[in-house]
Parts: C-alpha cells; structure tokens; sequence
C-alpha cells in the first residue's frame, strides 16, 4: 500500500560547525496502518565530511568607515576550531600577530601602534574535517 515518504536536511543553520555531518534514516508507521503499529527504526550512522571553504581578502583598511574592511581574518567554514593557527609576519620575517581563535583577526596593531601601510605575510594553518592539515601562506596589504 502507498504511502507518503518526507525527509529533512537543511544544514543552512550549522555553518560554523567544523564539517562533520552524521546521517541517520528513521522509518515511522504512520496513520492508516491496518494492524495499528505505531512503531519506528533507525538506521545506521552515516558520517558526511564537507571540505572547509576559506576566503581570505588580500587588504584591509585599519580604522576604516564604518562597513569596510577593519580587520584582516580569514573568513572559514567548516574548519576544525580546535587546531587553528593564523599568524602575520612583517616584510623583515617578524611575527606581530598570533591567533588560535578562528573569528579573531588581525587589528592592524603591533604592540599597541598601528603598524604602518604596506604588505604583510600571513600563514594559515587548519585540521579539516577529515583529519588532514592544510596551511596557505600569501600576503595582505594594509592601507591607511
């Protein structure tokens, strides 16, 4: 006999998660069964991985107007928040900046001063969701 088959799976809510997605099917006797079973299964676990997405701008306008782009931070998605690391160097070689907070960025400051305008180095390292370390490396440019 027919009857009517639904499913959910709207993630649009977990987009901070760190990328590990558990999948279960769970069958229900709905109304209209001739015997009254009100019964229920559950299957299996499943484990879904997405990849992280990454977005990193390559400036950013330290004191800025309002609604620019104030502080320099890699903008993630499904990255293990638990081994992160961003870190900016000077042209000289020179750590200024350290976080392993996944929405902390970089001021603009070094030791409490506004470093000048001009490019830095940042190094991004991250655990995915499958395990893997992944790092970039690139540059940004400070405008004043």
């Amino acid at each position: 006999v027919g009857g009517v088959n639904t499913y959910t799976d709207d993630i649009s809510n977990l987009l901070s998660g760190q990328g590990v997605f558990s999948y279960y099917i769970e069958a229900l006797e709905g109304n209209g069964n001739i015997y009254g079973f009100t019964e229920n299964s559950t299957s299996n676990i499943a484990e879904a991985y997405q990849d992280p997405l990454i977005y990193i701008p390559n400036a950013f306008v330290p004191l800025g107007e309002s609604g620019s782009n104030e502080i320099f931070v890699p903008v993630t998605t499904f990255v293990d928040f638990t081994e992160y690391e961003f870190l900016i160097f000077d042209r000289w070689g020179a750590q200024i900046f350290e976080t392993k907070e996944v929405h902390k960025g970089w001021d603009g400051k070094y030791k409490g001063k506004y470093a000048e305008a001009g490019v830095y180095v940042y190094a991004l390292r991250y655990k995915t969701s499958r395990g893997e370390y992944l790092s970039y490396k690139g540059s940004v440019t400070l405008i004043r």
